[in-house]
């Protein structure tokens, strides 16, 4: 059985052809334990009392391997002009240009004329081959015509751009599609700068849009457009094999008073944290209707979370203690516990204090 390796570097070695700092893989491989039955190739180093843990909670001996074989678990690293296809946000940008779906969205290289956005919207500009969240930077509508040539023009040195209107985002939500097509739908939580802070499910039996919290204030003709879009994407994406599964990810925003949908953000051919977030909550929150899987960042002055949250009924810490975030599953069982169970969280990792 080969050992699993936590690749989170995945799009940098896609794109850039180099891999990236140990740190991003070590933050993130320690999900392994919890979900799969297979030794986890890493060099980094776990406490025994960690290990001590994660057995409890799994009822398996972790195990590690720093030599040798692996399998790839994040992204595939195959066939890497197709996984660049799939993951380039270049392929759903003039997917949804062609098809007339967003006027305001534009494709940014060396020839584009900054009279093309439009003066009274503000952009956010996007690297096509770049991890979510990361490198976006905002062209403001209230820069002179000038300032903003002066801008991109800096901006295009490294290569094509993508332009899309900033949107005065509500709820940002994904569907997963599984290899055998089958189709998750979770809410995602994320900050002021896209990056990523969790993932939500209202019912973790029930995957659906329609169980979303947010889905019953949305117009039902908003509604329908999305679904298809959402297939008319899907169907285009379906020329190539889907052998891992991807997210399409998705965001509601507030126009002029009405809550819309941006049908299509980006789409990530690989493992997602939402994926993860599905799969643990299955496995460890199955007596509960809603699951949350959040990233904290906490003082490690008084030792590892993991140490100091002994309710699992409630929450249950997945992370060593010595990572960048905390990941936590947060267990309910309506939408005001969950609310409630969040804030108490929020509230003990701020307060350091923790009496569950």
């Amino acid at each position: 059985m080969k050992p699993l390796k936590m690749n989170a570097d995945y799009e940098m070695n896609l794109f850039l052809g180099k891999p990236g700092p140990q740190i991003i893989n070590h933050s993130l491989e320690f999900l392994l334990f919890f979900l799969e039955d297979r030794p986890v190739f890493t060099t980094k180093q776990y406490s025994p009392e960690y290990f001590e843990y994660v057995e409890a909670v799994t009822k398996l001996k972790p195990q590690i391997v720093a030599k040798g074989n692996f399998e790839n678990f994040w992204g595939l690293q195959k066939n890497l002009d197709v996984e660049r296809w799939w993951n380039s946000k270049l392929t759903t940008t003039e997917f949804q240009i062609e098809r007339g779906w967003d006027a305001h969205t534009k494709i940014v290289s060396s020839r584009f004329n900054a009279n093309e956005l439009d003066p009274e919207l503000d952009y956010l500009i996007k690297d096509p081959y770049g991890m979510s969240g990361q490198s976006f930077q905002i062209i403001s509508r209230d820069l002179s015509l000038p300032d903003k040539e002066k801008k991109i023009s800096q901006m295009v040195k490294n290569g094509i751009l993508i332009a899309e209107p900033l949107y005065d985002r509500v709820y940002d939500f994904s569907h997963y599609i599984y290899p055998d097509q089958t189709e998750v739908a979770y809410q995602n939580r994320v900050d002021a700068k896209f990056q990523y802070k969790g993932s939500l499910f209202s019912n973790i039996h029930f995957p659906q849009i329609k169980y979303l919290d947010f889905f019953d204030k949305i117009s039902r003709e908003e509604c329908a457009q999305f679904e298809i879009q959402k297939n008319a994407l899907v169907s285009f994406l379906s020329q190539r094999p889907n052998e891992i599964g991807y997210s399409i990810d998705s965001f509601v925003y507030r126009h002029q008073g009405d809550l819309k949908i941006r049908s299509i953000s980006e789409i990530n051919y690989r493992r997602t944290m939402g994926r993860i977030a599905f799969e643990l909550g299955q496995k460890y929150g199955k007596q509960h209707s809603r699951v949350e899987f959040s990233l904290m960042k906490t003082s490690q002055d008084n030792g590892p979370l993991w140490k100091r949250i002994e309710d699992h009924n409630k929450f249950l810490v997945l992370s060593p203690g010595d990572t960048r975030f905390e990941m936590i599953l947060i267990f309910s069982d309506s939408l005001e516990q969950g609310q409630q169970r969040y804030q108490e969280l929020v509230d003990l990792v701020a307060n350091g204090q923790f009496s569950v």
